[in-house]
């Protein structure tokens, strides 16, 4: 292999057999954030469209602001709690909607739009899992989230590497093939 002068340092290049060890890498983590991660939420997220309701009222409304201005990585997180009853059993939640990794926003009235929809003592529909009445939602349905598109770009950026390092070993191999004739 070519050795390569880092800072007065010899180091060797990453070979195809490297280069795919470093592509398993990014694929791992992207199958874990898309498929793993975010399954569970995924599938509540679905079935919730066919929960039973039950009558509840919000007992708390406000939003989380996080991150830094200066930075411009502000993200806004709406915190809606609520109590509701199932069977002479009280729960409560503050689960607006299955959100793969998270349900926030760089977009401060986007959020609080949201929280004037669910203005404290509002009488509301809570959705929840007759398996589990703790388990509810206000909206049903699931949305994919940042963390379903960051787990779709690594596994992109992991498959782009495994693939050019599989096609430069059957070219290296082809071109050594060549000279030994």
């Amino acid at each position: 292999m070519d050795n390569v002068e880092m800072k007065g340092k010899p180091a060797r290049k990453l070979g195809p057999v490297g280069i795919i060890v470093v592509g398993l890498i990014p694929l791992v983590i992207g199958f874990l954030l898309t498929f793993v991660w975010g399954y569970s939420d995924r599938q509540d997220g679905d079935a919730s469209a066919y929960w039973p309701q039950a009558e509840g009222v919000v007992t708390a409304s406000k939003f989380i602001s996080r991150g830094s201005r200066k930075m411009d990585n502000l993200k806004y997180y709406p915190k809606v709690s609520y109590e509701y009853t199932v069977k002479g059993r009280t729960f409560t939640s503050s689960r607006i909607r299955f959100q793969i990794g998270g349900y926030y926003s760089t977009n401060r009235l986007g959020i609080e739009q949201i929280i004037k929809e669910y203005p404290v003592k509002k009488k509301i529909a809570v959705y929840y899992d007759p398996q589990d009445p703790a388990k509810s939602c206000l909206e049903t349905g699931s949305t994919g989230g940042t963390t379903f598109l960051v787990g779709m770009l690594c596994m992109l950026i992991g498959f782009i590497l495994i693939v050019s390092a599989i096609v430069a070993a059957i070219k290296s191999h082809g071109s050594r093939a060549r000279i030994d004739e």
